[in-house]
């Protein structure tokens, strides 16, 4: 594997899969629990959050493992993006590119998806995924989520379980690479903006656009305002055929 070989980061929620996996779950299963979280979610840390309603599905609700592990499945994974992330898997195995997951969803979501859809096990597809830990409890049964990290220093990231601009850096690190490889940032949400910012100019952010998408909300006014602090190429998408698009003709 070359050491110039490009390396991709996807986000996962509303990025790789077009939805959020952590509020699909109740949406699909339990909407009034979904109901409930909406409420908790500015007062309750949201990996804890998750927990807790985790834990009130199954063990007041009645739903299993199983339930969830099939709700997963449902979640949408747009033909577009599977068709761009097969290239990139050929191209991967060509050692062409790397390819990462860094998401603030689980490893139960993330691989229940991914072994569906035919990208797992995680080796076959992805490099590295790094997400906070997800296990099901052996006293209890039920699925259990757990913090990625219990803080970090970053002043740029809004949530304190997680921050990418160290996922990422830590890879490299960890890579001992002696020359930063170009990175490709599949995103949309605002705990991506501290990876964006990190990134230089030969990296590129596909950044998804719409008022309801942290991470436009956040990028825009520095863009406006110091755009000087951003760094790499910045690629707004709207639909996944663009993304696919993009992927086939620069890779």
């Amino acid at each position: 594997m070359s050491t110039h070989a490009t390396t991709f980061v996807f986000d996962f929620d509303h990025s790789l899969v077009d939805n959020n996996t952590d509020t699909f779950v109740f949406d699909v299963l339990s909407p009034s629990l979904r109901e409930k979280v909406n409420a908790l979610s500015a007062d309750v840390q949201w990996t804890e959050l998750m927990n807790q309603s985790l834990n009130e599905l199954q063990e007041q609700q009645g739903k299993t493992v199983e339930n969830i592990r099939l709700c997963m499945t449902q979640i949408p994974f747009q033909p577009a993006m599977r068709r761009a992330l097969d290239h990139l898997r050929i191209l991967r195995r060509e050692g062409k590119c790397k390819l990462y997951i860094a998401s603030d969803s689980n490893t139960f979501y993330i691989d229940a998806i991914l072994c569906h859809y035919g990208y797992g096990p995680t080796g076959d597809t992805f490099d590295g995924i790094f997400t906070n830990p997800a296990f099901v409890d052996k006293s209890t049964g039920r699925l259990c989520v757990k913090k990625f990290v219990e803080k970090h220093n970053c002043t740029v990231c809004n949530t304190v379980n997680m921050c990418k601009r160290d996922i990422y850096e830590t890879y490299l690190s960890a890579a001992s690479f002696p020359h930063r490889p170009r990175t490709v940032f599949l995103c949309d949400g605002s705990n991506d903006l501290c990876l964006v910012l990190a990134l230089g100019a030969h990296d590129v952010a596909l950044c998804r656009q719409g008022a309801e998408y942290g991470l436009q909300r956040k990028l825009i006014p520095i863009l406006e305002k110091t755009p000087e602090k951003v760094q790499c190429t910045i690629v707004w998408w709207i639909n996944y055929d663009e993304v696919e698009h993009w992927i086939l003709t620069m890779m």
